[in-house]
C-alpha cells in the first residue's frame, strides 16, 4: 500500500500539518511542539522512497496524537503520487 512513497511526501505532509524540520548531516528531525511528537529520519534526499514501515509508524503516530486520521492519511498520500 505504501510502496514508492519518497520522503518529499512525507516531509511535505508533515510541515503542512504545522511539524518544523531541523535538517543536519545525520538525517532530519520534524517536529510538532504542541503535540510533543518528533520524527526522526536518515539522511533522505527528497526523491528517496522510504520504507513501508516508516510511513506505517508516522500514520499510526499522527492518528493516535489525534492530528490526521489514518484515512486522511492514506488520501493524502495517494492525491501527492496522482
Amino acid at each position: 500500500m505504501w510502496k514508492n512513497i519518497t520522503f518529499g511526501q512525507i516531509r511535505s505532509l508533515l510541515t503542512g500539518l504545522g511539524f518544523q524540520e531541523l535538517r543536519g548531516p545525520k538525517g532530519s528531525d520534524l517536529k510538532h511542539a504542541e503535540s510533543d511528537t518528533i520524527f526522526l529520519f536518515r539522511p533522505y534526499r527528497d526523491t528517496d522512497p522510504i520504507k513501508p514501515a516508516e510511513v506505517y509508524h508516522v500514520r499510526q503516530m499522527l492518528d493516535a496524537r489525534g492530528l490526521l486520521d489514518a484515512d486522511a492519511f492514506d488520501d493524502l498520500l495517494t492525491k501527492a503520487r496522482a
